[in-house]
């Protein structure tokens, strides 16, 4: 942890040498260079971005909840983060949805209403009554093989589509919406084994991680020239042994995640030498895919 770790910065606001919002600030900076001691090292620099800036008001309101006679404000704190991560991610999911909905009504309303009613009657609009206004355009349909080629990666990479990349792939390639589902359901149930591993190797990340902090900690607050100094470095050491070992099978575990060009094959009945042709020729035009996929972005 980082020279204000978390009890240091509690202390300091107990003792009124710091603020509320001081101390908030500070514990930010524990999550933000401690992720896997607060079991935020499965978010993207983005969506870590987004919580600690939701999570500040809750850390500062978390001072006056916390009782020093329950438990260590370490251990109070660490569980306040959780708790309010899934909070987090469970309001994240609800926004997600409500907005798939919205946008999915509105592509309805937009489609069912008569071409002289889509005039928005805006200010900022001179509208000709003799030129109708046309409906959007639907995507082009792709040749065989770049339709074969989105519907691989698509495969192959899952677990990281956006609801508008499975909304839109379907219709891009020319199939139905739910062989499409299908498709990616066989994926995820091919590597749910390791997606159940990649969870627990990171829980035990997480904890090695933990007691190395805590016996620095202990250590920190230890005569050198005592038995039990060297005791608690010798299990220092060893835990810094097993998180080594530990980062290492998470890595391959997380590898593990993309699903094999095997599995793909015999879902979709290819030869194995077909589909790992498309992966090779993918590689040299995914910029082309990605202007298919999000033109505005691209």
């Amino acid at each position: 942890m980082s020279k204000e770790n978390t009890l240091s910065i509690y202390f300091r606001l107990k003792k009124g040498e710091i603020t509320k919002e001081k101390a908030a600030s500070l514990l930010l900076e524990e999550l933000f260079t401690n992720r896997y001691y607060f079991n935020l090292h499965n978010l993207s620099e983005d969506d870590l971005s987004s919580f600690l800036i939701w999570v500040y008001p809750k850390i500062i309101k978390s001072f006056s909840n916390y009782n020093d006679t329950m438990s260590i404000f370490t251990t109070y704190f660490t569980t306040v983060i959780r708790c309010q991560k899934n909070s987090w991610l469970r309001e994240i999911t609800k926004k997600e949805k409500k907005q798939a909905a919205l946008d999915h009504h509105q592509f309805l309303e937009t489609y069912s209403l008569p071409e002289e009613e889509l005039y928005t009657g805006e200010a900022e609009f001179e509208y000709d009554s003799k030129e109708k206004l046309s409906k959007p355009e639907k995507p082009v349909k792709l040749n065989e093989k770049q339709s074969n080629t989105l519907l691989i990666l698509a495969m192959r990479s899952y677990a990281n589509l956006q609801h508008a990349h499975i909304k839109k792939i379907p219709e891009l390639i020319g199939i139905d919406e739910n062989k499409f589902l299908e498709y990616l359901n066989i994926m995820a149930d091919k590597t749910s084994k390791n997606k159940e591993n990649l969870e627990k190797a990171y829980n035990r990340l997480n904890s090695s991680y933990i007691l190395c902090n805590q016996y620095t900690k202990e250590l920190e607050n230890m005569e050198e020239d005592i038995t039990q100094y060297k005791i608690v470095q010798k299990k220092l050491n060893s835990q810094k042994q097993l998180l080594k070992m530990r980062q290492e099978q998470t890595k391959n575990y997380a590898k593990n995640m993309t699903p094999k060009v095997s599995t793909i094959a015999r879902t979709l009945n290819r030869q194995t030498k077909y589909i790992h042709k498309i992966l090779k020729d993918a590689e040299s035009n995914i910029k082309d895919i990605k202007q298919i996929l999000d033109p505005e972005e691209a």
